[in-house]
C-alpha cells in the first residue's frame, strides 16, 4: 500500500521540507493512523483495543525533487492498514459535500488528523495537499484542516457500566494507573485512590461504573469497584458533551500555536506543540474529574508564559491556585485569602489534591516528600 502526499506550500522552496517538520509529520501520522485503526475496530462494539492486530506501520520511501511530494509505504496490505487512512479521507469528502462529519468518526480521531496536516501545511491559507491511496486522490485544503482541528475540540463522554478484568497496575510516581480489559475495550484509569483500595481486585473480574471519553481509552471511576461473575461487557447508560466553557478554553489553548518567538518582547519563547497538547489534556482531565463540582463562573484560565510554558489561574471564593506546566511536572502556588499555603514543585496527583481543596474548601493536602 502506497500513500502519496503532494503538497502545495506557497512561499517555500519546491522539493524541500525541513527535518523538524518531517519529524512532526511522522509523529502525528503514526498517532492518527492508530486512532483510526482503533476506531475502525470499534464499530459496532466500541472496541478501542487492537487486540491481536499489530499496529499499522508505514515508512517514508521518497521525497521528490522539483515538487514537494512525500511518499509513504505501508509494511503490509491488511485491510486494517488501508482503512486506517482511507476512513479519514472519506470523512473529509463527506464533510466537504455536506458540511458535517459522518457519525462514525470520533472527535479525537478528527483532531489527530488535523495535527497531521497542520504539521505539513502550518497555517498558510493557500496551502493544500493531495492525498492519493490506491489511485484515488483526495484534496485537503486549509479549510478542511481547520474543520478537522476545530470540530473535535468538544470532548464527548459515555457513562458506562464496565465488566472486565483488572489486569494492570502501574504505580510509578505520577503514572499511577490501572486497566480494566473486556472483549470490547481496554480502559485505563488514573489511580487517585490509595493503591490498597484497588490492589485486592487485581486479576479479578470487576464491575466498574465509569465515565469514558469517546475516542480514547481513558476512563474515570464514578464509584468503587465490585467483584462480578457476569460476562465481560460495556453497557452505555448515557452520553454527555463537555460544556461551552471547556470548548472555549481548549480553543484558547490551541490558539497559543500562533505565537512566535518574541511574542511578549525580546527573549519570550514560542509555546511548543507538546506543551499545548499537555495543557489540553490537563484541561480535559479537570472536567472529567470534576464535571459537577466546578462552580458556575469560577473556571480555570490558561495563559502562555514568556518562558514558553503554559500556566493556569483558578480562584474559588478566597482560595487561589496558580499551576504552571514545566518539564517533568508542575510548579504550584496555593493561597487562602492572604495566607500562602504552598509554593514549589508538584506531581499531577498533588495538583489534583490541591484542586480538591480549591473546590471543596476542605483541609489542604500535605506536601511531605
Amino acid at each position: 500500500m502506497e500513500i502519496r502526499f503532494r503538497l502545495v506550500l506557497p512561499g517555500e522552496p519546491t522539493g524541500t521540507i525541513d527535518l523538524s517538520r518531517l519529524e512532526a509529520f511522522a509523529k502525528t501520522f503514526r498517532a492518527a493512523t492508530l486512532r483510526s485503526a482503533q476506531a475502525a475496530l470499534s464499530i459496532p462494539t466500541y472496541r478501542h483495543s487492537l487486540g491481536e492486530e499489530a499496529r499499522p506501520e508505514y515508512r517514508l520511501v521518497d521525497l521528490t525533487d522539483g515538487s514537494t511530494t512525500l511518499v509513504l509505504s505501508g509494511t503490509d496490505d491488511r485491510p486494517l492498514t488501508r482503512e486506517a487512512v482511507v476512513r479519514h479521507l472519506n470523512a473529509v469528502d463527506h464533510h466537504n459535500r455536506t458540511g458535517v462529519w459522518p457519525p462514525y468518526v470520533y472527535p479525537g480521531e478528527l483532531q489527530a488528523w488535523g495535527s497531521v496536516y497542520t504539521s505539513l501545511m502550518r497555517r498558510v491559507a493557500t496551502a493544500e495537499a493531495e492525498v492519493t491511496v490506491d489511485g484515488v486522490t483526495n484534496r485537503i485544503t486549509q479549510h478542511a484542516v481547520e474543520a478537522l482541528s476545530k470540530e473535535p475540540l468538544r470532548p464527548m463522554y459515555r457513562e458506562v457500566i464496565l465488566i472486565g478484568q483488572l489486569h494492570l497496575i502501574d504505580s510509578a510516581e505520577d503514572h499511577r494507573r490501572f486497566q480494566i480489559a473486556t472483549t470490547d475495550a481496554d480502559l485505563t484509569f488514573d489511580l487517585v485512590e490509595p493503591i490498597e483500595t484497588i490492589d485486592p481486585f487485581r486479576w479479578k473480574r470487576v464491575r466498574a461504573h465509569a465515565l469514558w471519553e469517546v475516542g480514547t481509552r481513558r476512563g474515570r471511576l464514578l464509584e468503587g469497584l465490585q467483584v462480578s461473575e457476569k460476562p465481560m461487557s460495556i453497557q452505555v447508560i448515557r452520553e454527555l458533551e463537555a460544556p461551552d466553557w471547556v470548548v472555549a478554553m481548549l480553543q484558547r489553548i490551541d490558539a497559543f500555536t500562533q505565537l512566535e518567538s518574541g511574542w511578549n518582547g525580546p527573549g519570550s519563547r514560542r509555546v511548543t506543540a507538546s506543551r499545548i497538547e499537555a495543557a489540553q489534556e490537563l484541561m480535559r482531565r479537570l472536567y472529567e474529574r470534576y464535571p459537577d463540582a466546578i462552580p458556575e463562573g469560577a473556571i480555570p484560565s490558561f495563559v502562555p508564559t514568556s518562558a514558553g510554558g503554559i500556566e493556569f489561574d483558578w480562584e474559588v471564593g478566597d482560595r487561589f491556585l496558580n499551576v504552571e506546566l514545566v518539564e517533568g511536572g508542575y510548579e504550584l502556588a496555593a493561597v487562602d485569602g492572604e495566607n500562602p499555603l504552598y509554593e514549589g514543585r508538584a506531581t499531577q496527583q498533588q495538583v489534583f489534591a490541591w484542586i480538591e481543596w480549591l473546590l471543596t474548601g476542605e483541609a489542604p493536602p500535605s506536601m511531605a516528600a
